[in-house]
């Protein structure tokens, strides 16, 4: 009798599960915690050089343009760093080389695990460094073209095309020059972005201009017009740190941040020119540089982009197919110089 209750008690299955899973729950949820561990080490570095990337960019930017003396880089890198991106490392060092125009920036900040600690790893080093060089006699550009899709651009030119063909003509001599300013691809990168009442998928920034050219002749013309989002879309590309990291990587140098901003109407509501408006103003705060071309525009259109553009020799209003041309070749040489000229 007792031998066969042994029995019974050893073939019984029942509860087999429940003591598995309990023991194997334990490995799960530590391998599950160490993940979470490396997954936000990765964020916080990740972050951390983008603000060393961006920090170097504003201060080297102030130097070569002559407005902040040595103590000034320091101060402006600093600053960048403690209040734009929230991240308060334990230790900053900031240096600039004024006779080789470098500037780099070396971050620390310690991280305490969770879960890692069950390794002895109590706490964790996370750095970030960059170092950027001004490059002199050539200065790179990133350019983001902002067009007007609306549907008045289908209405007939003097000379006989729309004016949707008149742009795609103008860009297209335009980004000719630009081409021919930088052979090579190593200075000058653009992307692009048309609105009507809707932003259109934007074309993301690439050193080959052709991607910009081809979006632009397959834009064709209808809706009403609201450029908020699309300038907004242009400033937040632009300022972007992985931007910064193309320069650094091909040319070693700080870019040049550019828009060229064209609609040749009103937008629909008054709300839609007071957020344009302000996008325009925050580009300029940041540094970009902003040209404006309102082609045959009544007079709302014409004072939005004239408020936008950074000054008046940044503002075209061209009336017919040739002035418009000849508006986007000007702008396509001043930008192209900067690659070509010794600054």
């Amino acid at each position: 009798m007792l031998m066969q209750k042994l029995l019974k008690f050893f073939r019984n299955k029942s509860g087999n599960v429940a003591i598995i899973f309990s023991l194997s729950i334990v490995p799960i949820m530590f391998s599950v915690g160490v993940s979470v561990d490396y997954s936000k080490i990765a964020r916080m570095q990740s972050r951390l050089q983008e603000t060393a990337d961006t920090a170097a960019f504003h201060a080297i930017k102030g130097h070569v343009d002559g407005d902040y003396g040595e103590e000034e880089i320091t101060e402006v890198a600093r600053e960048m760093v403690t209040s734009n991106y929230n991240i308060h490392p334990s230790d900053v060092d900031i240096q600039l080389n004024v006779q080789s125009d470098t500037l780099s920036v070396h971050l620390k900040t310690d991280y305490s695990p969770a879960f890692l600690k069950a390794f002895h790893l109590n706490e964790m080093t996370i750095t970030a460094n960059s170092e950027v060089v001004y490059e002199a006699g050539k200065q790179p550009v990133s350019l983001f073209l902002i067009l007007d899709r609306s549907g008045s651009m289908a209405w007939t030119n003097n000379d006989g095309g729309s004016k949707m063909d008149s742009l795609q003509v103008a860009v297209n001599n335009m980004i000719g020059e630009l081409k021919a300013s930088d052979p090579d691809k190593k200075y000058i990168r653009m992307g692009a972005v048309a609105y009507n009442s809707y932003m259109w998928s934007p074309q993301s920034i690439n050193w080959d201009l052709d991607y910009a050219n081809e979006y632009v002749q397959d834009m064709y013309a209808d809706g009403g017009t609201d450029s908020s989002d699309a300038v907004n879309k242009a400033y937040k590309k632009l300022k972007k740190p992985s931007e910064l990291s193309e320069h650094f990587n091909r040319n070693a140098s700080v870019p040049d941040l550019v828009m060229i901003f064209m609609t040749d109407g009103n937008n629909n509501y008054s709300s839609d020119d007071t957020t344009t408006i302000n996008t325009c103003n925050n580009a300029k705060s940041y540094g970009m540089e902003i040209y404006t071309v309102a082609f045959q525009a009544p007079s709302n259109g014409q004072q939005l982009l004239s408020n936008c553009a950074s000054d008046s020799s940044h503002y075209f209003e061209p009336e017919n197919t040739d002035q418009l041309i000849e508006a986007f070749k000007d702008i396509g040489i001043k930008v192209g110089e900067k690659v070509t000229l010794t600054k």
